[in-house]
């Protein structure tokens, strides 16, 4: 075996404690280097089983972890036209097909962090009003193997008609924490489980330099579980009556308004 070539070298500690000494040190991390056991290297460097396994470990500890990969990020094609990006930013986008390409202002971003094991991911989603109720939904954080993300990508934009675009990360947060900053602003909170699915976002950014709203303000678009009337009493007392724009898109929900 190959602890049995090596030279046998005795560095036995001399009123030590608790330590080694830094010949000690270096014999001990070239032994287990060569993959020699800790125990195998007390015997035969006549030093204490708890000294080896202690200098192991903190010269284990001592080495600079690699940064974790950022996550990846998926958008719906189309999300350019919803919203003002920067255009120096490398945001790219595609060119939706059908009733994808109007700029309803809806927005869906999907988020994986990959954990350590590598073969895991933990997956967020998040369903975004950019022109005035921020984040309407949102999803995880729910874990899943590696082998089946692609699968879950492709169902969680089946709503729309073009494939999802891979998008920066400082994108995904942009997108997130601005439209739920941007609702905040107008009387809106984030859904239920926002809390829990944006901590795979990290820290939100301290600038926001996309522009949320339809042509500078607030436009609500009634989805089929709104309380319109409510929302529209939210906008008057926050931004005013005459300071936004509206369309009630389900006939029952209609009421009597002046624009």
């Amino acid at each position: 075996m190959l602890w049995r070539t090596l030279p046998l070298v005795s560095v036995r500690e001399a009123g030590h404690i608790g330590a080694v000494s830094a010949e000690a040190r270096d014999e001990i991390l070239s032994l287990r280097s060569a993959g020699i056991p800790p125990k195998m290297i007390a015997r035969r460097l006549g030093i204490a089983p708890h000294l080896v396994a202690e200098t192991i470990w903190a010269a284990a500890a001592a080495q600079p972890r690699p940064a974790p990969a950022e996550p990846r990020c998926w958008v719906n094609a189309g999300w350019s036209h919803s919203v003002e990006a920067p255009r120096d930013r490398g945001w790219d986008d595609v060119t939706p097909t059908g009733s994808d390409v109007n700029g309803r202002g809806l927005v869906q971003v999907a988020v994986a962090a990959s954990r350590r094991d590598r073969r895991t991911v933990s997956f967020c989603g998040y369903l975004l009003d950019v022109h005035c109720l921020g984040v309407k939904d949102a999803l995880g954080p729910r874990s899943m193997e590696e082998d089946a993300l692609e699968d879950f990508i492709e169902l969680f934009f089946s709503s729309w008609n073009s494939p999802p675009v891979p998008v920066p990360f400082d994108l995904a947060r942009e997108l997130v924490f601005g439209a739920a900053s941007f609702a905040a602003g107008l009387g809106f909170a984030p859904h239920a489980d926002f809390r829990r699915a944006a901590g795979v976002l990290g820290p939100p950014p301290q600038e926001i330099s996309i522009k949320f709203g339809s042509q500078g303000r607030p436009f609500y678009m009634s989805g089929p579980f709104d309380d319109p009337d409510a929302v529209l009493r939210t906008l008057e007392n926050t931004v005013g009556a005459k300071n936004f724009d509206f369309a009630i898109g389900y006939p029952d929900q209609s009421r009597s308004r002046d624009g």
